[in-house]
Parts: C-alpha cells; structure tokens; sequence
C-alpha cells in the first residue's frame, strides 16, 4: 500500500512561549522538526512526506526544509491544527497514497518502532493510534474532589495517528475542526485501533519539556532510529 507521512509544524506554540516556535527550537544537535522529517525519510515505507508549516515562519522553516531533496514541498497551515492537517491532506491528492501518517512535529523522539506498529496495523484497520498507559491518579472535580476515575480505562494518545486516506479526507469534508484527528473518526462511528508507542515519544508543550527532550536526545542520537527503546507497558490491541 502507498503510504504518505504528514508532520504538522504549523503551530505558534503559544503555550511554550518564547521567540522561537517550539518545533524550531535546538534540541541536541539539531531542530525539534529535524527529528521527525528525518524518521520519516529514512522509513522504508514511507513514499511521500510532507511538512505542514505557518506563512509566517518562513525564517525558520526555510534553513531545515531545503536540507531534505526528498521532502515535498511544504503546505501553509491554517488557524488551527484541523486546517493543517486538511491543507497537508489536500497536498497529497495527486498522489496514489492509500493509507497517511499524521504526525506533531512536537514530538521529535520518533522512532521506527512506533511507525512499523502503526502501519502493520493500518493493513486491517482504517484508523489506528499509539497509546500508552496512564499511572498517576486520576481525579475530577473543581475546587473538591468529585469523583476517583478508573484509570486502568484511560490512555495517552500519541502521534503518528495512521488513517485510510480517503476516509479521512471524507470525514474532513463532512465534519467540523478536531483537536484530536482519531476523533473525526470517532465521530463517523469507525473504529479506531490502539497499538503500544513508546515512552521517549514526548509532546514539548511547556519549557520544563524541553529540559526532558534535551536529556533524552542525549539517548536518542546514540541509537539508529530502528533501534531506539519501546517502552511495551501494554499489549497492542491490534498487529
């Protein structure tokens, strides 16, 4: 099956503060975004890969996209992450892609692994997601505890999220924005599949990530990308 990656690197990072967009930002020897394009690019299945950026970071986006011959060229992203994930959806029309990889360019620490899991997969699924276990405890409530929530029921959701690429450029059609694309699937009633992703795989949200993404490149680096540690706290659902 032909497969397409898409890395989504086109948000402001309002959370993370600071002059440079998080995906911009040095991590161990090179940009968070690096990591990701260079994961995808040297993946045996991957045929296309294509990087979601903002118009307005054309300073940062520029230096690293022009290192990589095999890379598309990149899409503009819209207001919110639905709109970049339908601008890189739309930029692979004219390809023969089957299934799509849909990727957070926070998460730098991708490694084979993770990406062979989600692929063997998508064979029999139409939508499929790297989870992990949650172990803290989980409470709700505002102000007083309201309730102890079951967290054996509970996953973290990581990235890449693998889609049948027609079903999802359909549910992009019919359906409103999504901060979660698994979910406009969810919401077309289909199945969403779970397979185990990996501990390193981080999301750098805030800048005390950043100080665990520095440490862990540190490990990263050292690895071929088809030999970085899987933490298996859990069983696949599906492979």
């Amino acid at each position: 099956m032909a497969i397409s990656a898409i890395i989504v690197a086109a948000g402001s990072g309002s959370r993370f503060g600071g002059d440079i967009p998080k995906q911009y930002l040095t991590i161990g020897s090179q940009a968070v975004l690096d990591y990701s394009i260079q994961a995808f690019l040297s993946h045996n299945d991957i045929d296309e890969v294509v990087v979601v950026v903002s118009n307005s970071h054309k300073d940062f986006y520029q230096p690293i996209i022009n290192k990589y011959k095999k890379l598309l060229p990149p899409v503009f992203g819209g207001e919110d992450r639905s709109d970049s994930v339908k601008a890189g959806l739309e930029a692979l029309k004219s390809y023969s892609t089957e299934k799509v990889l849909i990727h957070d360019a926070a998460r730098p620490f991708l490694s084979h692994e993770v990406i062979d899991r989600t692929i063997e997969a998508l064979q029999k699924e139409k939508a499929v997601i790297p989870v992990l276990p949650v172990f803290d405890t989980i409470k709700t409530g505002d102000g007083y505890v309201a309730e102890t929530v079951d967290r054996s029921v509970l996953n973290r959701i990581q990235t890449p999220q693998g889609f049948c690429y027609k079903t999802l450029m359909q549910a992009y059609a019919e359906l409103p924005s999504f901060t979660d694309d698994a979910q406009a699937m969810e919401q077309k009633g289909i199945s969403v599949a779970m397979v185990v992703g990996d501990e390193m795989l981080l999301k750098i949200t805030t800048p005390l990530d950043q100080v665990f993404a520095e440490a862990i490149a540190t490990t990263f680096e050292k690895k071929p990308l088809s030999a970085n540690i899987a933490h298996k706290f859990i069983e696949p659902s599906v492979v």
